[in-house]
């Protein structure tokens, strides 16, 4: 059966999902889930008789459950209420069944919240700590200071579930990132938006996000949020996998360690996957670093991987592996993508490294797979260097240089072969801009290559394009970057190794031209911006495993 066929047959089996299952769910721990469903399933008839008789089901049970499980219920009429005031009913749900019986639906939703929040105060109370709790470490990740960051978690959340519901859906509609998904959600030109986190993807979602990234560094920052979670978490899959006869060594375990953070985000996400049959809602798991260039090894770990999420999510796993740019990437992407996994190439800076993995991807039987772009990890070093050489005549050229390289590789991607380009489809190969950055108010990493088929935005350069209302040129990535800007950065030796290939403009060839052959191994290994980048993934990597060898050491 192909992919498409199997992920068609899990979505028909979620659709049929009853409301005494939906309840089940909501009791279950899976509310986030449970309230997806009205977002992502059923037609116009089935949703509102299914709505209704959920509706009904939790007025009547409420009375007669235990403390926990009211919170768990108040959590859900939560997370509806906000869903049925996001972008998420723009997916389908308004064309299913309009805005006025979306309203109507919320009202019911709204009044049974706070019928529930009256009738069980110490249930309203211990959710809202939980709210505030969560809320919190989001906004530290945004950058806020620890105490600011309690005491504006402590304002959204209020004293009352239903304050938090009218609170955080202004916050959401009042978002950029929200106006664009909903300007932007028929079009085919489209930039897709991506949580560069691997926490908080809920809330992104609200917001129209279809995507999550992850990294070693990224791993390490979760299983800190929460450690003794993690390790629990960790210890309960082991001895799942330990009793169905598999043997697992720390390296196999560490790869389960930063499964178990992509797996959570997965079955967040999966709804929209299966909707999209297969085109959105990915999430990237990062192969060992360490193994940057040993092909063998990186195959092995993904189909690890990749046949333990099948197992557990009961279908194709919504994950995208992540390679390294290198030439035992190239080779390991040639092996996997002939596989159908879908993969997503990290330690890219440049036009050489992207056409090669995009002649691979052009033939992979994989739904979709992803071309990252490192924008502020390209952009620092090239702005070092113009420092260096004293040529940065015009000011804060560098923050260009990620922008122009993604131009570069957009039209080399996207243009016809008789124009020069690949030919290639933008739905199955996806140019990702990451490593965005806050360089000041105006933030070209995102605001300059609009309409890039997807871009992963960190939780503190998110609330930075926030701060403000923004008109969005949604085709800015075609846009010709300014002469002044580009000769600057032609005077970055980085910048024209990134930029650079054969056939291009011969005045932005660089003294030392890199290629994935393997008698640039080496160089593309010292190449500044992927000599930095990969030594903050091992670095990270190894701090990772030293708690879960510590985890291990307690079983």
């Amino acid at each position: 059966m192909q992919e498409k066929d199997v992920i068609q047959q899990e979505y028909v089996h979620r659709n049929s999902r009853s409301a005494l299952e939906l309840f089940d769910m909501i009791c279950g721990n899976e509310g986030a889930e449970a309230a997806h469903h009205f977002m992502f399933y059923m037609t116009g008839t089935e949703w509102k008789q299914r709505f209704e008789a959920l509706i009904e089901i939790l007025r009547n049970r409420y009375r007669n459950v235990d403390h926990l499980t009211r919170v768990k219920m108040l959590e859900f009429l939560t997370l509806l209420a906000i869903g049925l005031k996001s972008y998420l009913i723009h997916l389908r749900l308004v064309d299913i069944i309009g805005v006025d019986e979306i309203e109507r639906s919320y009202l019911k939703v709204w009044n049974l919240l706070l019928e529930s929040e009256s009738a069980d105060k110490d249930a309203a109370n211990q959710l809202c700590s939980q709210l505030i709790a969560s809320n919190a470490k989001q906004f530290e990740a945004e950058g806020i200071s620890a105490a600011s960051a309690e005491s504006e978690a402590a304002i959204l959340v209020g004293n009352k579930p239903s304050q938090y519901v009218r609170r955080v859906s202004k916050k959401i509609t009042s978002s950029n990132f929200y106006q664009y998904s909903i300007e932007q959600k028929s079009s085919r030109e489209k930039t897709i938006l991506g949580n560069d986190y691997g926490e908080f993807l809920q809330y992104t979602m609200w917001l129209g996000y279809s995507f999550q990234t992850t990294n070693p560094p990224l791993i390490k920052m979760i299983w800190d949020l929460d450690r003794p979670y993690w390790s629990n978490r960790l210890l309960e899959v082991v001895a799942e996998m330990e009793r169905s006869g598999e043997k697992l060594d720390v390296e196999k375990t560490c790869s389960l360690a930063a499964m178990i953070v992509v797996e959570k985000a997965c079955r967040l996400l999966r709804d929209w996957f299966l909707l999209s049959e297969g085109k959105e809602g990915y999430v990237c798991f990062q192969v060992n670093p360490i193994h940057n260039g040993n092909s063998d090894a990186m195959v092995s770990e993904a189909i690890f991987v990749y046949e333990t999420l099948s197992k557990r999510l009961k279908g194709v796993p919504n994950v995208s592996f992540k390679l390294p740019g290198t030439r035992a990437g190239l080779l390991a992407a040639r092996v996997l993508s002939q596989k159908g996994y879908s993969l997503t190439i990290t330690l890219n800076f440049t036009t050489f490294q992207a056409v090669e993995f995009g002649k691979v991807f052009k033939e992979s039987k994989a739904l979709t797979s992803y071309v990252v772009v490192m924008n502020g990890r390209l952009a620092y070093p090239v702005r070092d260097e113009l420092a260096t050489l004293g040529q940065n005549s015009v000011p804060n050229a560098s923050w260009f240089a990620g922008v122009e390289v993604t131009r570069h590789i957009f039209q080399k991607f996207y243009s016809s072969e008789q124009d020069g380009g690949l030919g290639l489809d933008r739905e199955k190969v996806k140019i990702l801009n990451a490593s965005l950055r806050v360089y000041g108010e105006e933030i070209p990493d995102i605001s300059e290559i609009w309409g890039t088929p997807l871009i992963t935005i960190f939780p503190n350069v998110r609330r930075a394009y926030d701060m403000k209302k923004r008109t969005v040129p949604v085709d800015s990535v075609v846009h010709q970057t300014e002469v002044s800007v580009m000769e600057d950065l032609k005077k970055s030796e980085l910048f024209r190794q990134a930029w650079y290939v054969p056939q291009d403009d011969e005045s932005f060839k660089p003294d030392k031209v890199l290629t994935l052959t393997e008698k640039d191994d080496a160089a593309v290994l010292e190449w500044l911006p992927i000599q930095q980048t990969l030594g903050q993934f091992i670095t990270e990597y190894q701090k990772l495993r030293d708690i879960i060898e510590g985890v291990l050491a307690t079983k």
